[in-house]
């Protein structure tokens, strides 16, 4: 095979399902102000890239603001050693000496011709300053274009690779376009990747031949799963890939090929050749799922593509995007090449990890953990710091001689360092922890060492919620100020809730909003925001008290509806939410306030016969179980809103559950005139009442108070389904019962008139 490559493809199928759900967490920024870019930050780069700009129109360029520390990305780079390095380079006259990791030497990996490349070489490749030219600009353009046709192909491979036979013929440049086409990839990259893999395609994954009278009549041009220890391995996994796929002639691995690199790749944010091979581009994998473990791969193929479009005669007729990364703290100038005239020396001291768990970390100051080393292990240190890093201490440069991680460690026989970092329980709750993991309490039961142990390996990592009163992601969603400053330094940011982010009042999870649970029991209104946390996960959690509305609060307090409603609120808050929201949590709601469309208390306790046997009118009480369970039970609150009606009406909910209906309608409903029950829908009462359409228009909000304060009693057109005239006039016994009281008739045809099919409309 032309080009080394590393699938790992059970991890990819992983990726793809969390990507699915929506997991991805891109890394960075992107902007397309070249102007903007910060001279002392990324020196050099504006520069080179005005060059390019000004010397090819039709050279547009953005940039990406990884936020990823530069030692942090080399050093994420520089691993595997002894097993399977991450970078690897064919040793040549031009890539000799300093190439060679001075850790693995001329050791011999994959097939027998692969070496380990070096720290100094990986830095070189990654730097983007030294692709920033004409000839290897183009492993940074985006792949996600369709600008070639089937001419384009035909006359590229007539010219390169005339006696190609298994691609130079009609169906497998069609595939090639169609490919492109279907799946919005560049066609010339296709083709590229296709000759990086099979070459003059002797192989048996493009040949279809079989391989030890296996597989005969599959094709794999992409190698996808091609891997394994040796060539048979490679071949057969390849093969046993295609065989699963049907992948039964060149056009269909191209087709299959190709769907597989869009959606394990480009799909997934690694849209250049250089993010295929440095993944800097999305968290939840990031340094990991590359193409290739070829350090010259990204290279090599960005200028194969450009002499395609060179020998096309379109390199000055085709836009071409190109998508610059940027790392924080990049040298001054660009990474030098290493010498091929000097070898690189190893140096170092032989030493014993004294403690269990020491970890080894991306940089000094990181908070990216790249593994643990045990008590008793061996490693080399190869460079003791003189610097204390901002924690205090000492990090020394090590390799372990177990797997070769590669980090930096805190210098061993430090006695304040400690395998686990303990943490509050307001931070980290074991049992909460096991009980909301059922994978961790299956391993680990209610063992809270090991559970607070997984949670620092892996658990913050993957952003799992750690206690009522903190879950890292819902932190960071919820304070924007906190991603922007720290990134995903996950251990800076719990140090910043536990010293800033409490004492700031700063919602932590969804169960616990600081201000929420302190106006809303009176028995709370003296504690400070410690003693109010540490309330919360001791007591008021334990009790069922709620802690906090969550994402809930959208729905369930309007402000203008609040004030508007309220004459002395309006008059003594004016629109100030703050104010009104605390008077709502401390007086409003156990007064029985309407304060949304979707929750009246009266309403809720006149249709939930057991809530008012079990709680009369202490409306707080009511409250919390409205917010407990009726919330999830589908209880009816409202004259007019009902979660069953909104989801099955707005089919973009139709997976949703209950909460999910009322989240959504204080996010997104309210404001665009979702469908929200059979007797009320906000923009049939607009529009059948012609003075109502004058005066809001299409203010959804404003529609819904003015039917709560009068369209009620006003015999008002609601809905299509729904006359409360025709109600009224078609039923004597609903006449005499309730007279001129509409909301009595709405209230009568929830409860009964649906249920006994009586004419409303």
């Amino acid at each position: 095979m032309k080009r080394l490559k590393k699938l790992i493809f059970i991890f990819a199928i992983i990726l793809y399902f969390m990507i699915a759900n929506g997991n991805i967490v891109f890394a960075g920024t992107l902007s397309p102000d070249i102007d903007a870019i910060d001279e002392a930050k990324y020196p050099g780069v504006k520069n080179m890239i005005k060059t390019l700009q000004n010397n090819h129109s039709n050279y547009h360029f953005q940039v990406y603001y990884t936020g990823i520390d530069w030692t942090e990305a080399v050093t994420m780079e520089y691993q595997g050693h002894g097993r399977s390095p991450k970078n690897l380079f064919a040793a040549k006259e031009s890539y000799k000496g300093k190439w060679y990791c001075p850790i693995c030497g001329e050791r011999v990996y994959d097939s027998g011709r692969w070496y380990c490349a070096s720290i100094d070489a990986i830095k070189y490749m990654m730097d983007p300053r030294n692709s920033l030219d004409d000839s290897s600009v183009f492993q940074f353009k985006s792949l996600e274009t369709s600008d070639v046709s089937a001419d384009n192909i035909r006359n590229i491979i007539n010219q390169k690779y005339p006696s190609y036979s298994y691609i130079n013929n009609d169906a497998a440049i069609n595939a090639i376009v169609n490919a492109s086409v279907n799946y919005g990839l560049n066609g010339y990259s296709i083709l590229a990747k296709i000759i990086n893999e099979q070459g003059k395609g002797t192989s048996p994954l493009a040949k279809g031949t079989g391989y030890n009278g296996q597989y005969v009549g599959f094709y794999n041009l992409f190698n996808v799963g091609a891997y394994g220890n040796g060539t048979s391995m490679v071949i057969l996994n390849g093969l046993r890939y295609a065989q699963n796929k049907g992948w039964n002639s060149v056009e269909q691995s191209i087709l299959g090929g190709s769907e597989f690199y869009k959606s394990q790749y480009i799909g997934r944010g690694q849209n250049t050749l250089y993010y295929q091979r440095f993944n800097v581009v999305y968290e939840t994998s990031i340094f990991s799922h590359q193409y290739q473990q070829d350090i010259m791969g990204a290279e090599t193929s960005g200028r194969l593509l450009k002499s395609y479009y060179t020998n096309s005669g379109t390199i000055d007729s085709v836009t071409h995007d190109f998508i610059i990364p940027l790392y924080e703290n990049m040298p001054a100038t660009a990474c030098a090449r290493p010498s091929t005239t000097e070898n690189s020396a190893l140096n170092y001291e032989e030493a014993t990890v004294s403690i269990d768990n020491l970890p080894i970390k991306a940089s000094p100051n990181s908070g990216r953990i790249i593994s643990y080393l045990n008590k008793g292990e061996k490693v080399k240190v190869l460079e003791r710091l003189n610097n204390k890093a901002s924690d205090g201490f000492y990090w020394d440069v090590v390799v372990s001689e177990i797997d070769g991680t590669y980090g930096y460690a805190m210098r061993t026989g430090i006695t304040e360092n400690v395998s686990v970092k303990p943490l509050p329980n307001y931070v980290f709750d074991y049992k909460y922890y096991a009980d909301n993991n059922p994978d961790l309490k299956k391993e680990f039961g209610y063992n809270e060492y090991s559970l607070l142990k997984h949670f620092w390996e892996s658990g913050l990592a993957e952003e799992r919620a750690s206690s009522p009163t903190f879950d890292i992601k819902y932190y960071i969603e919820n304070n924007s100020d906190i991603k922007s400053v720290f990134g995903n330094n996950y251990e800076a940011i719990i140090d910043h809730f536990i010293t800033y982010g409490c004492k700031e009042y700063r919602k932590s999870s969804e169960l616990y909003d600081g201000r929420f649970y302190q106006y809303f029991y009176n028995d709370l209104t003296e504690l400070d925001s410690y003693s109010l946390i540490l309330h919360f996960i001791n007591n008021g959690y334990p009790e069922g008290r709620i802690g906090s509305l969550g994402d809930l609060e959208g729905a369930l307090f309007d402000k203008n509806l609040y004030s508007e409603y309220y004459l002395d609120l309006k008059a003594a808050f004016g629109n100030d939410y703050s104010k009104l929201k605390k008077h709502w949590l401390q007086n409003g709601i156990k007064e029985g306030r309407i304060a949304s469309v979707v929750y009246d208390p009266d309403i809720y306790l006149l249709l939930n016969k057991d809530v008012a046997a079990a709680f009369g009118n202490d409306y707080k009480k009511v409250f919390e179980h409205f917010v407990k369970y009726g919330v999830n039970e589908n209880r009816t609150s409202s004259l007019i809103f009902n979660a069953s009606y909104y989801l099955s009406a707005n089919p973009e909910l139709k997976n949703s559950d209950f909460k999910q209906a009322y989240i959504d309608f204080g996010k997104n409903g309210i404001s665009e005139g979702k469908k929200i029950s059979e007797i009320f829908d906000i923009k049939t009462y607009l529009d059948s009442n012609a003075d109502l359409k004058a005066a809001f228009g299409n203010n959804y909000k404003l529609g819904y108070m003015h039917f709560i304060q009068y369209g009620i009693n006003e015999q008002r057109k609601t809905s299509d389904t729904f006359d409360v005239i025709v109600y009224k006039n078609t039923y004597r016994d609903l006449q005499n019962a309730f007279g001129n009281n509409y909301k009595k008739y709405y209230i009568h045809y929830i409860e009964y008139g649906k249920a006994e099919k009586r004419k409303a409309i």
